[in-house]
């Protein structure tokens, strides 16, 4: 998805984005690595976005095991 992504509006005309969604992968060295995911358009009236992401999300059960990630 990029920046020129489009989507309908409610009178049928197109609009693009107002936001672009980004995963942010730290890595060594303290460059961080962005990836762009998806994009929000606000809502009509102003509370809120509409997201489109590119992919799929899953979301699975928490096993027991401390698996790290308290932090999330």
């Amino acid at each position: 998805m990029t920046a020129k992504t489009k989507t309908q509006s409610g009178n049928g005309k197109k609009s693009l984005p107002s936001h672009r969604l980004y995963l942010v992968q730290e890595r060594p060295g303290g460059k961080a690595h962005w990836i762009e995911i998806g994009a929000a358009w606000p809502h009509k009236d102003g509370d809120g976005f509409g997201i489109r992401l590119n992919g799929q999300l899953t979301m699975r059960p928490r096993k027991d095991k401390d698996d790290g990630d308290e932090g999330l």
